[in-house]
């Protein structure tokens, strides 16, 4: 799908134009976007070639990769951005090539991204009522890419915040999975905000003829506030690690308190079990000293009163030591 527009900063007029056009678009003094949303190699290479781009930013683009990139040519300036976002729960990164050349702008992805989405529904009114500069286009771009970094944290929260009442409920071990793959997506959310952030920053910082210097100091803002968006990430993934911790933690408490009572019960019966199996051993009553309490009236009801008294004696004592 393509989606093609010149812009004439002096007249305040735009127009959409065919790909083949886009040349004598900019020979008439016009700046052009282009969007390419899911090109094959060989049409990207033919379109690319009819900028007079060499083959080796042509490389880089082909290989859509996600990884950041921010190259300086004689021609053109490419460097990559990544979209973090939340897609039926699950976290993806999608990557945006861009291009930008005397009198284009060029950017090509192959999924969808919300922020050209927004893009494209928010550079009309920009360009009729503030935009002084081709620029406007790489502010758009990284406004839109903040907007869509602040909204994926966001739901990062609300995961975080489920996460917690459920550590903090019922559950059973089953949790950890979760914990553990949101951690992971929250690490490769902070790396897509910090690589998104350098490539931004270096847009406004770096002078170049492609980048107006009036842009620039709105380009380091947005870079801050992906900066900012970067240490939240940070501050989410810690507070979901403590939260596994603090569980741990009760659940270790649990497992003591069951050991201790465990430990009391046993305590308790060890006495009566050593009594019991002493006068569960077989002796001649001929002899006067073998157990003569077993000829006594009242040996049956001593033993048990004896035996009523150690344990409630036994548990006093625990009660006073603060056992239980």
């Amino acid at each position: 799908m393509t989606f093609a527009v010149a812009l004439d900063f002096s007249t305040k007029q735009e127009r959409p134009v065919a790909l083949d056009d886009v040349n004598d678009a900019r020979a008439q003094g016009s700046f052009c976007w282009i969007d390419l949303h899911a090109p094959s190699e060989e049409e990207l290479r033919k379109f690319l070639d009819t900028l007079k781009i060499s083959h080796e930013p042509i490389d880089e683009v082909a290989e859509f990769g996600h990884r950041p990139a921010f190259n300086v040519y004689s021609e053109c300036l490419h460097f990559t951005l990544a979209e973090p976002r939340m897609i039926d729960g699950d976290f993806q990164n999608a990557a945006l090539h861009v291009l930008v050349g005397d009198g284009f702008l060029a950017t090509i992805h192959q999924q969808e991204l919300e922020m050209i989405h927004r893009t494209k529904k928010t550079y009309s009114e920009g360009f009729q009522t503030a935009a002084l500069s081709p620029g406007f286009l790489l502010f758009e771009l990284a406004d839109h890419l903040a907007h869509v970094c602040s909204h994926t944290l966001t739901m990062f929260e609300d995961q975080v915040e489920e996460i917690e009442a459920e550590l903090f409920g019922n559950t059973d071990d089953d949790i950890f999975l979760p914990v553990s793959e949101l951690i992971r997506s929250l690490l490769q959310f902070r790396k897509a905000v910090v690589a998104s952030r350098e490539v931004i920053h270096e847009l406004a910082t770096r002078r170049s003829q492609f980048v107006p210097e009036t842009t620039q100091p709105y380009l380091e803002k947005k870079a801050v506030l992906l900066e900012r968006l970067s240490a939240d990430a940070t501050t989410e993934r810690e507070v979901l690690s403590e939260f596994l911790n603090l569980y741990m933690g009760i659940i270790s408490h649990r497992t003591n308190r069951v050991v201790t009572q465990l430990t009391i019960v046993s305590s308790i019966f060890l006495p009566l079990a050593f009594i019991t199996g002493l006068y569960g051993m077989n002796f001649d009553t001929k002899w006067p000293w073998n157990m003569p309490e077993l000829r006594h009236e009242f040996g049956y009801l001593g033993f048990w009163i004896f035996s009523g008294v150690l344990v409630v004696g036994m548990v006093l004592w625990m009660r006073l030591r603060r056992f239980f």
